[in-house]
């Protein structure tokens, strides 16, 4: 319970910190199954998934934009 409550609070911070600097922010969609298979269950425990909804949450309270990038989008190339 301790960790979880220190883990939430440590998203509800940074998620606040991004917002308020960023006026739109662009993550990537992650194919966490792949990387649970690779990596095992520590992906899982790191809360991605949490911390989206987080920091879409902070992002509609200050007016901030988040917006997906697909995971087959070619980022890396442009």
């Amino acid at each position: 319970k301790k960790i979880s409550n220190q883990r939430k609070d440590f998203h509800f911070k940074l998620a606040n910190k991004i917002c308020s600097e960023y006026a739109l922010i662009c993550i990537e969609d992650l194919n966490i199954k792949g990387m649970h298979k690779r990596w095992g269950r520590k992906i899982s425990d790191y809360g991605f998934s949490e911390f989206i909804k987080i920091l879409e949450y902070k992002a509609r309270e200050i007016g901030s934009i988040v917006q997906k990038i697909d995971r087959y989008y070619p980022s890396s190339q442009i």
